[in-house]
């Protein structure tokens, strides 16, 4: 009996090993698989689909290490998470694209915030084609609305770029509750 007990405790033993050791061979395996392929991941993924000509056309006159920037501040940005509209717009600092704390892009100038009671504050809600992707912050289209605006009426007029990629009518409603 005790050679018996002896013996499927060995065989148990052996077995377990043999899966320990095979998980961790596909895990080493697995991770030299995704370490290769973020090597191989250019900082331009949206120019590697389309092709540089496209974005030539698409920004005349524009130097290609000025658009390149453009384009790697535009796309290469992660998102943050952020509880029921499940992402927002990381806060980041660039040349072309920048994203307050707060969540808002910035448009031809810093806008205050928390918003001023003063001021006529209008935020505006939509997905990437209000964020501006691929523009810079003063050619959005809230930039250009505050600049009519306040061509318009004389006086000072804050709009606040809330657009967010992706984005749809549902996570809109909720970040503006």
């Amino acid at each position: 009996m005790r050679m018996k007990l002896a013996g499927w405790y060995s065989a148990t033993a052996f077995q377990i090993g043999n899966v320990i050791l095979i998980v961790l061979v596909l895990n080493f395996v697995c991770g030299l698989f995704l370490l290769g392929r973020r090597l191989l991941v250019t900082a331009l993924p949206i120019q590697d689909k389309y092709g540089s000509e496209l974005f030539a056309d698409a920004y005349p006159g524009m130097p290609r290490s000025d658009r390149e920037q453009l384009l790697t501040e535009t796309w290469s940005r992660p998102y943050l998470f952020e509880a029921f509209t499940q992402f927002k717009e990381r806060p980041f600092r660039g040349r072309y694209v920048n994203v307050d704390d707060a969540g808002f892009r910035l448009s031809n100038e810093r806008q205050p915030w928390p918003p001023v009671a003063t001021v006529r504050n209008i935020f505006v809600f939509g997905g990437s084609t209000t964020f501006g992707y691929g523009i810079a912050d003063n050619e959005t289209i809230p930039a250009h609305l505050q600049e009519i605006f306040r061509t318009r009426y004389g006086q000072n007029i804050e709009v606040y770029n809330f657009g967010r990629g992706f984005y749809y009518s549902s996570q809109e409603r909720a970040l503006f509750e």
